[in-house]
């Protein structure tokens, strides 16, 4: 066989995988947010995207679960800030004291890891993952890949996607959600 022949049907072969995948992730953005229909262990929130905290705040203050995890803190910040900065100061102390804030992570891989010995720590079975609809496909990929690591940790993940105001529903439409939806994409080859 003709080795540009062979080079040639490989390149086809590479560009149909990976428009197949680019097509499936694109299939998993969820169309808007949809509140679970149960209670879970533990809420997740994972920082970098707009309304993410404010929105897990707002499910903890619901009961969906009776504590909550925010990953990717900046080292220093504590929870009376993070809630300054979501408008919500006025916070029950009861439910402040349900906060607990991850410091470590500084990506959404190592976001995963720090969420794992989160769960580990707490004894979560079913956890509640709050971020934004263009970053949930790949958060969910490896978080669900890093709970999986450890077998005896039994979890069930749910999620919880978050509007945001730079990535409408109709994001196909513009520049914005197309440089999202392929920059999440891209990351996803790394981690």
């Amino acid at each position: 066989m003709n080795w540009r022949l062979l080079l040639g049907l490989t390149l086809i072969t590479i560009v149909f995988v990976d428009l197949g995948r680019f097509v499936n992730m694109y299939r998993r953005i969820p169309l808007q947010a949809v509140a679970p229909e149960e209670s879970v262990d533990l809420i997740v929130a994972l920082t970098g995207g707009l309304g993410r905290v404010r929105e897990s705040i707002e499910l903890l203050e619901e009961g969906v679960a009776p504590k909550l995890f925010i990953s990717g803190v900046e080292e220093g910040v504590s929870v009376e800030d993070l809630l300054r900065a979501n408008e919500r100061s006025g916070l029950a102390p009861q439910l402040k004291s349900r906060i607990l804030l991850g410091t470590q992570a500084t990506s959404t891989l190592e976001n995963a890891s720090e969420v794992r010995q989160a769960v580990e720590m707490l004894g979560a079975r079913k956890i509640l993952l709050v971020t934004s609809r263009y970053h949930l496909p790949r958060a969910e990929a490896l978080l669900r890949r890093e709970l999986d690591r450890e077998p005896s940790l039994e979890t069930t993940l749910v999620t919880f996607a978050v509007e945001s105001p730079n990535f409408p529903i109709q994001w196909h439409e513009t520049l914005v959600g197309w440089g999202l939806v392929l920059t999440e994409y891209f990351k996803s080859f790394r981690f």
